[in-house]
C-alpha cells in the first residue's frame, strides 16, 4: 500500500470531487475571488490554477495535442487516478475545473493548507464515488460531522465542507477546526488586510496565479538567493488568451533600495534575452516603490523561440 500522502490529493479530489470538476460547463464559481471567502482569515498567501483554460488552449492551439494520450498517460502514471476514474466512472481530464489553495505561514503544517475546488458534482455524488472505492485496495472511512464530512484514508484524516452544491473545501487535519470559523459565518481571507492588496493586483482568472506573503521555507531559499535580496511578498500570473500568453511577476522587498538592486540585476538579464530575438520585445521591467515588476507578452513566434531556447 502506498503512503496516504502520495495519494491524498487524487483520492480526496475525486472522492470529494473537488469543486472545480467540470463534468459540464459552468460559470466561474470556483474562481479565486469567490473561493477566497471560503479560506481562513489567517491565510498568508493564495494560489490558483484554471485547468479549463489550459485544456481549452491545448485543444484549440496545440496541433499535436491528443487528449487520449494525456488521459492514458495520467492513468498509466497513477494507479490511484486509474482507480478513481474506473470506480467513479470519471474522465480524469474533466474532474477538475480550477483549484484555489490557501497557505498559512508554515508550509510544513498541512492543517494551514486549505483547498477550494468547484465541480458539477454534488456532495451526494462525491460520497457515492467514495463508497464505490471501498474494498479496492484502500482503507477508507467517511463520517458526517455536522456541516463537515470526516474522511480517513489509509490512516490520514481529511475534512471536507460543501458551502454550495458545486463547491467543496477540504483540508488535511485531525479536526474541522481550520474550516469551522468560515463555515460558521466568521471572517475569511477576504477580511485579511495583509493579503487583500496583493490579491487585488493579480489576475485571479488567469491560468496560474499567486498572491500574498512569500513563506520562509527552505525550498525557496536557493531560488531567492539568486536575486541577491529576499522578497517578502509577491503577486504573479501567467495567462493564455487566444494565441497569446501574457505574464506578470511583482516582488515586494523590505525597502525601495532592495527593489532597485534586484531591478538593476534583472535588467541586464532581460537585455541579453531581448538581444536573441525580436520575439521578446514585449518583455519589460519596471519599479514601483518597493516592488520590482516583470511583464511579458508572447505570441506564437515568441513561444516558439522560448521552446528553442529551453530545448538546447
Amino acid at each position: 500500500m502506498k503512503p496516504a500522502r502520495n495519494i491524498a490529493a487524487l483520492v480526496v479530489a475525486a472522492l470529494a470531487c473537488l469543486p472545480l470538476s467540470a463534468c459540464k460547463k459552468q460559470g466561474n464559481a470556483s474562481s479565486s475571488n469567490s473561493a477566497l471567502k471560503y479560506l481562513p482569515v489567517e491565510t498568508a498567501s493564495v494560489a490558483g490554477i484554471q485547468l479549463e483554460v489550459l485544456l481549452t488552449f491545448l485543444e484549440e492551439k496545440v496541433p499535436d495535442y491528443d487528449p487520449g494520450d494525456l488521459r492514458r498517460g495520467l492513468m498509466s502514471e497513477s494507479a490511484e487516478m486509474k482507480l478513481i476514474a474506473e470506480s467513479c466512472d470519471l474522465d480524469p481530464l474533466s474532474i477538475i475545473k480550477s483549484i484555489t489553495v490557501g497557505f498559512g505561514k508554515d508550509l510544513q503544517d498541512l492543517s494551514q493548507r486549505v483547498i477550494v475546488v468547484a465541480t458539477s458534482f454534488t456532495e451526494e455524488r462525491a460520497n457515492s464515488c467514495f463508497e464505490a472505492m471501498k474494498g479496492k485496495g484502500y482503507d477508507l472511512h467517511a463520517e458526517k460531522e455536522g456541516k463537515f464530512t470526516a474522511y480517513r484514508i489509509d490512516g490520514t484524516s481529511y475534512y471536507a465542507w460543501w458551502p454550495t452544491e458545486h463547491t467543496v473545501v477540504w483540508v488535511e487535519a485531525e479536526s474541522a477546526a481550520p474550516l469551522s470559523t468560515v463555515a460558521d459565518g466568521g471572517k475569511s481571507a477576504l477580511d485579511n488586510p495583509t493579503l487583500g492588496p496583493f490579491v487585488e493586483k493579480t489576475n485571479t482568472g488567469a491560468l496560474f496565479w499567486f498572491a500574498g506573503l512569500i513563506p520562509a521555507d527552505p525550498k525557496f531559499q536557493p531560488m531567492l538567493a539568486k536575486l541577491g535580496e529576499t522578497p517578502t511578498a509577491a503577486y504573479a500570473w501567467i495567462n493564455i488568451t487566444g494565441a497569446e500568453m501574457d505574464a506578470k511577476v511583482a516582488l515586494t522587498f523590505a525597502d525601495e533600495d532592495a527593489a532597485k538592486r534586484v531591478y538593476d540585476k534583472a535588467k541586464v538579464v532581460v537585455g541579453l534575452v531581448k538581444g536573441t530575438s525580436n520575439a521578446f520585445d514585449e518583455l519589460d521591467l519596471s519599479l514601483a516603490g518597493r516592488e520590482a515588476i516583470a511583464t511579458a507578452k508572447f505570441d506564437s513566434e515568441a513561444i516558439a523561440a522560448l521552446r528553442a531556447m529551453t530545448s538546447r
